[in-house]
């Protein structure tokens, strides 16, 4: 015999530049019919879920009503949401997320929107947005096949800097100072990916990666 029925009415929720925080509106062990709406079109290129608990919780992105991810989320940290091959979500009108999780309480979702940082005469720059905001996942698209010799991280601590060539590790390497940094020798590639790791105390404020000292300032090289 029944004891309880719960219904989940549609949410939707319009994501902003940066993505969306959906956040639990009572109660709850798992969520259903959670809606994000891009104006166009759009992706997520990480997310995080804040629980009271992450034993057998499972997250599930639906695009445009097609099941792009899911996955067991094991801790309150950020995580790089890709396809099985590595590569970056599909995009889609219509984001559904679901949460089932048996214990505990889901108390918010944070879905970080995918954007393209443009390389400019060597450069480019990801400055820290508005929240919310993640240092994970970020795509670097050049137009020619392009190779990072330097780089420089405006940190208050250690980072550690972690380069994807066409999905594919290329280098990871820790940061400890706000100094520009040279990079080992590396393969052009047109697209990139760009993950910063620190301690939660750690403000970033911005990254760097250049193809040569002098788009770095003209500073000498650490």
């Amino acid at each position: 015999m029944a004891r309880q029925v719960l219904i989940f009415p549609k949410e939707t929720f319009p994501v902003e530049d940066n993505g969306l925080v959906l956040r639990a509106a009572q109660n709850m062990l798992g969520w259903r019919n959670k809606y994000a709406t891009f104006a166009n079109t759009g992706s997520f290129r990480a997310a995080r879920l804040v629980a009271d608990a992450y034993d057998n919780l499972v997250l599930t992105l639906n695009a445009d009503s097609v099941e792009v991810w899911t996955g067991a989320v094991t801790s309150g940290d950020d995580f790089v949401l890709t396809d099985g091959n590595g590569a970056p979500l599909p995009s889609g009108h219509e984001w559904h997320a679901e949460v089932e999780t048996p214990t505990g309480l889901v108390r918010e979702l944070h879905l970080y929107g995918a954007v393209e940082h443009p390389v400019a005469k060597g450069v480019v720059r990801i400055v820290r947005g508005q929240a919310p905001w993640t240092w994970l996942a970020h795509q670097v698209q050049a137009v020619v096949p392009t190779a990072w010799t330097c780089g420089r991280i405006l940190a208050n601590g250690d980072v550690t800097l972690t380069l994807y060539a066409e999905d594919a590790q290329v280098l990871t390497r820790t940061v400890s100072s706000r100094e520009p940094f040279r990079l080992p020798r590396l393969r052009p590639e047109r697209r990139w990916r760009v993950d910063l790791d620190s301690d939660p105390d750690t403000l970033v404020q911005e990254i760097v990666l250049a193809t040569s000292l002098a788009g770095l300032g003209g500073a000498s090289g650490g």
